[in-house]
């Protein structure tokens, strides 16, 4: 004990929590394959959900400059569909890597085409290629 109260705390003083403000729309990997292919394309599936409540219609975009040697096999702009408060969609992408070893998949967003809304996502998983 100490003069102002027990350690760690201080009497009469409230403690203020402030709850981490969740993004209504997440997106996250669902299968991966362990390694893959310099140069051949390969299927990897992701989950969008839609955590607010408010009907949404996502779009995932590809930002060419932080995805690397990470390319997209196809269209940089994939539409996931209309997705209803708590509901999720599994959506199949098609990507490929350039050039040997461990590769970080990111550069990845979504942006609701209704609200204009932009989801932005850090590193989603890690990719072996050889």
């Amino acid at each position: 004990q100490v003069p102002d109260g027990f350690a760690g705390c201080a009497e009469g003083y409230q403690i203020r929590l402030k709850p981490c403000a969740s993004m209504p729309l997440d997106l996250r990997v669902t299968t991966c394959p362990r390694q893959v292919r310099v140069e051949v394309p390969f299927q990897l599936e992701v989950e969008v959900v839609n955590r607010g409540g408010n009907p949404v219609t996502p779009s995932i975009h590809f930002d060419l400059r932080l995805m690397g040697s990470v390319r997209v096999h196809g269209a940089t702009q994939h539409a996931v569909g209309r997705l209803e408060p708590n509901c999720a969609a599994q959506v199949p992408l098609s990507l490929l890597v350039a050039v040997p070893g461990m590769h970080v998949l990111q550069g990845l967003s979504l942006v609701d085409e209704l609200s204009h809304a932009k989801s932005e996502f850090g590193a989603l998983c890690d990719i072996l290629a050889f």
